[in-house]
């Protein structure tokens, strides 16, 4: 068990229908930052963390790393302002080419639900001005997508 303070978070990561737990105790505040080099540098900062066996909650930030269906379904507290996760979510359709990028509204419960087969039960879709949402973003969306 996984417990005290830190900036908590945690890493699934789903290669060849196998899931892994990872955990750092003190990298939620910059995971977003781990992520966005792309899918390489990600797995490669989360294998480095130390394995779980179980979920941990209660976190700041976490992320599901399914290679098998190209999807990374993520949150962070420090993401919580809009224009910050816009930027974060407009560099990663960069960098996560042909990757489904989903942000994580109810956390952990997402990304259980997603790597139980689960994800996602219902979805919310906003009526946003055009002006507001360029098209290629939209474009980017997969809501669909969810494990096989």
């Amino acid at each position: 068990m996984v417990a005290g303070m830190g900036s908590r978070a945690e890493i699934i990561a789903i290669e060849e229908g196998q899931q892994q737990k990872y955990y750092t105790h003190w990298g939620a505040e910059s995971l977003h930052l781990d992520l966005l080099p792309g899918p390489r540098s990600a797995l490669r900062f989360a294998t480095a963390q130390n394995r779980v066996d179980g979920w941990v909650f209660d976190l700041e930030a976490a992320a599901v790393i399914d290679v098998d269906n190209k999807t990374l379904l993520w949150f962070s507290a420090t993401c919580a302002d809009d224009a910050l996760r816009f930027a974060v979510f407009e560099t990663m359709w960069i960098t996560w080419p042909d990757w489904c990028i989903q942000w994580a509204g109810f956390r952990e419960r997402d990304l259980i639900d997603y790597c139980d087969g689960r994800w996602p039960r219902c979805m919310v879709v906003l009526d946003v001005p055009d002006a507001c949402i360029r098209p290629r973003s939209i474009s980017k969306t997969c809501w669909n997508r969810a494990p096989r």
